[in-house]
């Protein structure tokens, strides 16, 4: 599916704690540049790609809840922490924001054959770019012909550009677009492969199962037949993944549950409102 439009820039709300959709590596995790290069998938696996079927533009907004956190974190969310995902595409490109206080994440790029092909992924504070993962393709500004590659505004390394390749951001929209293009992964048991890169150097396989399809309670209102998956860590410091996705919604996620490391808070975000730009 081709995008058809695109709509105003996101804003981003209240001071709040960190985002789990681009987690903070624990202190002791090794984020060198050999752990980086060495975590990555070995040059020429073989990855499995997919038919996909973008979403239309929407804006989604969660109400946010931390589990484990430290006090402060605690009491903004029993303030009432709120995050915003908005989701734009036209004429072949795409904008995904994701604002929850003064942090925030984009990912911007456009679609190939595998669904989303990012081009850049950035982490700002207060409006200040931090990190960023810039997806250098074949016929890019500067960049040679070639199967393309990964590089980063902060660790040294690079990875080459994997078919599909997704980042912390667009991985949410990717799936979506997936599970709307094939209705036989909606049984449990079967799963979506893809990578994911962060803008620390990671890139690492996710792989989705298909846990069950489940009625939800969430501020927005009861879901019907929403698709559990699951991500399961693969390092001591890695994210736990849980989504939900409402094929009544395109399959976009109204619950996400993540947690990185087996001692870090808990983050969900559940769904208080989705508005489709029509």
């Amino acid at each position: 599916m081709r995008p058809d439009r695109a709509d105003a820039a996101p804003t981003v709300n209240e001071d709040a704690a960190d985002s789990p959709t681009a987690p903070t590596p624990a202190d002791n995790a090794d984020t060198s540049d050999a752990a980086l290069q060495a975590a990555a998938p070995p040059a020429g696996t073989p990855l499995p790609t997919y038919a996909t079927l973008v979403p239309p533009p929407a804006t989604l907004q969660y109400a946010v809840r931390r589990e484990g956190a430290d006090p402060a974190a605690a009491t903004s969310a029993r303030a009432g922490l709120q995050a915003q995902l908005r989701w734009q595409h036209a004429a072949g490109s795409y904008t995904l924001t994701l604002g929850m206080g003064a942090v925030g994440w984009a990912s911007v790029g456009g679609f190939d054959v595998h669904g989303l092909a990012p081009e850049r992924h950035v982490e700002t504070r207060r409006g200040r770019e931090r990190r960023a993962a810039n997806f250098q393709r074949p016929g890019s500004d500067g960049v040679a012909p070639g199967p393309g590659r990964i590089t980063f505004s902060g660790p040294r390394v690079e990875h080459p550009l994997w078919p599909g390749v997704q980042d912390r951001l667009s991985w949410m929209l990717q799936l979506a677009a997936v599970m709307s293009a094939d209705a036989t992964l909606a049984t449990p048991g079967r799963e979506v492969l893809m990578v994911v890169v962060g803008v620390r150097g990671d890139a690492l396989p996710w792989r989705f199962e298909t846990v069950a399809v489940e009625d939800l309670e969430l501020p927005a209102g009861t879901v019907r037949g929403a698709l559990h998956l699951r991500r399961e860590p693969q390092r001591p410091w890695d994210s736990r993944v849980d989504v939900w996705l409402d094929p009544a919604r395109h399959h976009l996620p109204v619950r996400l549950r993540m947690r990185q490391g087996p001692n870090a808070p808990l983050t969900e975000f559940e769904l208080l409102a989705w508005l489709p730009q029509l």
